[in-house]
């Protein structure tokens, strides 16, 4: 289970897993496994414009003092049509573990990490863009309890978006 973290201190999630708040000084870090995880990686100044923009929705994970993991997340305003009432929304707007340490829970640990803060600052919901290749993000997000809500028609460039959501 994921204790509760407050700003610049750790939770073991157990395993051997911490999550805590993004610091500058782990751009590195993070970048590397950006770079390592995706065909068109962020350049390093969006990571510290979102961190800027909104520092509590930026988790990195750590095990034995080394970031293997991160998760940014985003607070959007979405107006539910039937009532017109503004509601909040997180966005995951991006998710990538290490390679050595995949399928070994850091990346559930940093999602439900995130679902606490958005449930905090009184997000209704969650939602995210996948690969639609990316078949074992996809299983995960779906053993959350994400469903499948739409599809974006070359959001990758090359590849179509799978889009996601959840209540929280």
């Amino acid at each position: 289970m994921i204790g509760v973290v407050g700003k610049g201190r750790m939770a073991d999630v157990g395993g051997g897993i911490s999550i805590r708040p993004f610091r500058p000084t782990d751009l590195g870090e993070v970048y590397e496994i950006e770079r390592a995880s995706f065909p068109s990686p962020w350049p390093k100044f969006y990571f510290r414009l979102l961190h800027l923009k909104n520092p509590d929705g930026f988790l990195v994970a750590e095990v034995d003092g080394r970031i293997v993991g991160y998760i940014v997340v985003d607070i959007e305003h979405r107006i539910e049509l039937q009532n017109l009432k503004l509601k909040r929304y997180g966005h995951i707007l991006n998710l990538a573990v290490h390679r050595d340490f995949r399928r070994r829970g850091v990346a559930t640990a940093l999602i439900r990490r995130a679902f606490k803060h958005l449930r905090d600052v009184g997000a209704e919901g969650v939602w995210l863009e996948v690969r639609e290749s990316n078949l074992p993000a996809r299983r995960l997000y779906s053993k959350l309890g994400f469903k499948v809500t739409g599809r974006i028609t070359r959001y990758y460039l090359n590849e179509d978006a799978i889009v996601m959501e959840r209540r929280l």
